[in-house]
């Protein structure tokens, strides 16, 4: 029997090359938007990084000799597993100690509900119920960290300290992340190379500044991993029973993940749509059985959603904030952020006072569909490419994800800790510190996440098609990337992804390596 053609290979093959080369001349031409200025050039750090990987290959001499001396057993490999993350988890809780600080803005405002909800102050409820009833997303992450800060007092410290607990319990999520991202891995690439992604992940991610802001951008980031992961289950199993529960539990977490962080469903999305194209691509004659089959997972999946969505409802009104429907910012008011040239695609707060300023939540639709649509009239298509331009750069053009932005960032600076290590991270982490080491940190990370976005550009040139784990992870990362082209722009968004790509990237170095020795895998 003749293999039908892998049209969806080819292209998403093809979209993923094209956008990374895309990004790539952002990198190389597009400095005049990035969100920072660098001391080196992003030029010079992607000459030296090519250079480097072509060094590299060249040296390489014993490739397959160093192949079998990673060969470890399982137990030996995730007792050092085990060993680096605990690793990760001390340095980052010491990171945390010595340079944890309040911010403002969005995680101000969950901080101070988490404490309202936590000491039960109705006049802190009631003050902060406008804020909550404009964002209600962030009301399932207040219950949370309410019940966290409930424990802090257990244990016999002020709620009002809590912060700091609440960023030493979001440092174990970052931990357990890693680990999980590194069993997810061994299903994408071989075993060194899970390391590598490891790796990659510690710099990234396990010594981000953002492991001290309790938000969730950092709070989320295990969410779309861990569908992913389920996915991955339940495509392993092959019992119906163990596929239905994997299905239940994959609907359930994406209800949960999309209530702390929205743009985790667009995993749930890009599964969804390959499995309908890879069903009706492999649709077989015994229809009858897997009618059987799907019915029951539809049964999982609905009962899945509707659990969790009762749950998160009952969770969410037990914090005692009023939401009021009205004031809701929806998708409409998003898109308009989009389409604004001054902020370049992103935050503005005269966005926010045009959709906040009307009586009706259908008025206020209605108005920001019509400012969309003028916004795309005065753009034009020349002006509208320029725009998605800028953004793109907003987006991928730095390391530190958007870390920083002046006074109002660091709300309040805690006392110095009397040890040596507290000034040297403060110098190290904050960017208006008076002795600055920031930049060279940033540089460095700026370096790293260039060469996750080369990776992530050779992702789509490997030998053959690709297999359904593939696909869900470029579509998943293409889908965040479209996302945020179209709604508000902002580089932080990119950093609950940051996994996703980091996987994608050692893919990608794979693929290149396997073109280089002429195999289909090393």
């Amino acid at each position: 029997m003749m293999q039908k053609k892998d049209y969806l290979s080819n292209i998403l093959k093809v979209a993923l090359t094209g956008t990374f080369i895309y990004v790539w001349c952002l990198i190389i031409f597009g400095e005049e938007y990035a969100w920072r200025e660098y001391s080196v050039p992003n030029i010079l750090l992607a000459a030296v990084l090519i250079i480097g990987i072509y060094i590299i290959y060249k040296v390489d001499k014993s490739r397959e000799k160093l192949h079998k001396s990673w060969k470890i057993s399982k137990k030996r490999e995730n007792i050092i597993l085990i060993i680096v993350s605990a690793v990760m988890l001390g340095l980052q809780l010491v990171i945390v100690w010595n340079a944890g600080f309040r911010t403002g803005w969005d995680p101000g405002a969950v901080w101070y509900g988490s404490h309202y909800v936590a000491m039960e102050n109705q006049e802190g409820i009631k003050d902060m119920a406008y804020y909550f009833s404009v964002y209600p997303n962030n009301l399932l992450l207040v219950f949370f960290y309410s019940c966290i800060l409930n424990l802090n007092e257990l244990i016999g410290s002020p709620i009002s300290n809590g912060i700091l607990l609440l960023s030493m319990i979001q440092c174990v999520l970052i931990t357990v992340t890693g680990v999980l991202l590194f069993k997810v891995s061994k299903r994408f690439v071989s075993g060194r190379l899970c390391w590598l992604v490891y790796g990659l992940y510690f710099i990234l991610v396990g010594l981000s500044g953002w492991i001290m802001i309790p938000y969730s951008d950092s709070s989320g980031i295990i969410f779309p991993l861990f569908l992913i992961w389920l996915y991955l289950k339940e495509k392993e199993s092959d019992r119906m029973a163990k596929k239905a529960i994997y299905i239940f539990l994959l609907l359930a977490v994406s209800i949960i993940g999309f209530q702390i962080k929205p743009m985790a469903l667009i995993v749930l999305i890009a599964i969804v749509i390959i499995e309908v194209l890879e069903k009706a691509r492999h649709w077989k004659n015994k229809w009858k059985k897997q009618l059987k089959e799907y019915v029951i997972y539809m049964i999982a999946a609905f009962a899945g959603a509707g659990i969790s969505a009762l749950l998160v409802t009952c969770t969410v009104r037990s914090t005692q904030f009023p939401v009021v429907t009205e004031t809701v910012l929806g998708w409409q008011h998003h898109m308009m952020l989009g389409l604004n040239e001054n902020s370049r695609g992103g935050y503005s707060q005269e966005d926010f006072d045009f959709s906040t300023g009307f009586d009706s939540k259908e008025e206020q639709n209605r108005a920001e569909l019509e400012m969309v649509r003028t916004r795309l009239k005065e753009l034009g298509v020349s002006g509208y490419l320029k725009l998605f331009t800028r953004k793109a750069e907003k987006n991928y053009l730095d390391g530190s994800f958007g870390w920083g932005g002046g006074a109002s960032f660091y709300t309040e600076i805690y006392p110095e800790r009397g040890n040596f290590l507290c000034p040297l991270l403060r110098s190290l982490y904050y960017d208006n510190s008076e002795e600055n080491l920031f930049g060279l940190y940033a540089q460095f990370r700026q370096f790293i996440w260039l060469a996750v976005l080369l990776g992530a550009a050779f992702g789509g040139i490997g030998k053959g098609g690709l297999n359904v784990r593939e696909k869900v992870l470029i579509l998943s990362v293409l889908g965040l990337m479209l996302y945020l082209q179209i709604f508000e722009a902002h580089p932080r968004y990119l950093f609950t992804y940051v996994p996703l790509y980091i996987v994608l990237s050692v893919v990608g170095y794979r693929n290149l390596k396997s073109r280089v020795y002429n195999k289909k895998y090393i």
